[in-house]
Parts: structure tokens; sequence; C-alpha cells
């Protein structure tokens, strides 16, 4: 019987309807100017590690991704984590990424991409909380990669000791796990309770 329904439930999730209504474009545009937002205000923050040689930064990298994520949550459609990163990733190079550049869309597009791979294998998974929590993690894993290879290969900055980059690595996947995946679940838990729902569409 627990299998049947396992079954049913992977294949209603196959089989949600994939085009994307007003309201869905309306939220994905949300979630991006806020994750733009939020991302300009944790760079701020950089500054303060570059006396640190551990990439301590990294813990905060679920925040830039938590939006992805809720995407998902929200419109319950593959693809939109993607969706959101890409206007993301172009918000952040119009408005004020001085660092990376063009480069930023990309690693926006990277983090979205394995967002929505994440879910996807998690559909799998009984238990929604580790879906969440897979497509979190699945999400930030290789992020420190693309990052430092941007840096080092079109920036000219030297490429970090492999001990650094595994200490990098795994501090973002801490951080996406817990603040993308957990955090994120939480979040969108509160976003589909009755009360909250009535509350949004009287507005």
């Amino acid at each position: 019987m627990m299998q049947q329904q396992e079954k049913r439930a992977i294949s209603s999730d196959l089989e949600k309807p994939r085009r994307y209504s007003t309201r869905d474009l309306v939220v994905i545009a949300i979630l991006a100017a806020l994750g733009n937002v939020i991302s300009s205000m944790l760079d701020l923050l950089k500054p303060l590690f570059k006396a640190s040689p551990v990439p301590f930064f990294q813990l905060f990298g679920g925040y830039h991704l938590i939006w992805m994520a809720l995407a998902f949550g929200i419109t319950k459609k593959y693809g939109a984590p993607t969706f959101t990163a890409a206007i993301k990733g172009i918000l952040e190079f119009f408005f004020w990424d001085p660092f990376f550049g063009v480069w930023v869309i990309l690693l926006n597009l990277l983090e979205g991409a394995m967002i929505d791979v994440g879910f996807y294998i998690g559909q799998y998974i009984k238990s929604e909380r580790r879906r969440w929590i897979l497509a979190g993690l699945t999400g930030n894993t290789f992020q420190p990669i693309v990052s430092y290879s941007i840096v080092f290969y079109y920036l000219g900055k030297p490429f970090p000791d492999p001990t650094i980059l595994l200490i990098a690595m795994g501090f973002a996947v801490v951080s996406g796990a817990l603040i993308a995946g957990l955090l994120g679940y939480q979040l969108d838990k509160v976003l589909h309770r009755s009360d909250v729902q009535a509350f949004i569409s009287s507005h």
C-alpha cells in the first residue's frame, strides 16, 4: 500500500503542468529581485572575512540559493529554480556586481540548475524535508569550484590551496543544506498554510 502511494506521488509530481502561469512568473520575478537584494547585502560582508585564510563566507552561501528553492516550492515546476537564477544573475550583473561581471550570470545559472537536479532526484525520497535538503546541498556543492575558477582564470587571481577549496566546498554543502534546504522547506510550509494562502488571495 505504501509503495503504491509513493508511486502515485512520484507520478503526480512528474505529470504536473510545465507551463508557467502569470502567477508563477510574478512569483519568480519577485523571488529573483529579493535574491538580488540579499546577495548584494551579503557581499558587503566579504571584506570582514578577508583577513582569515579559511573561507567562512561560504557558510552564508545558502542565502543566495534559498530564493531559487522557494521558486520550486511555490510553483511546483521543474525549471523554476533555473529561471529564477537567470533573472537574479542578470539583475546582479546590471545593478551591482563589480567582481564577477558577466560571469555572475553563469554562477547563478549553475546554482539554479543544480537545485533543479536536486529536486528532480529527490522526488524518489519519501521525506519532503530530505528532498529539500538534497536540493539545497546539491545547488551549492560546486559553487566554490566555479567561483574560484572564474577568479583564477578570468580575473588573474591565485587559485586557492586544495585544502582551502575542500573546506570551502564543505562549508558550501552545509550552508546549502541548512539554509536553502531546511530553512527553505520551513518557509515553504509557512507559505502554504491555509491562513497565509487566504491572506495572499485577499490582496
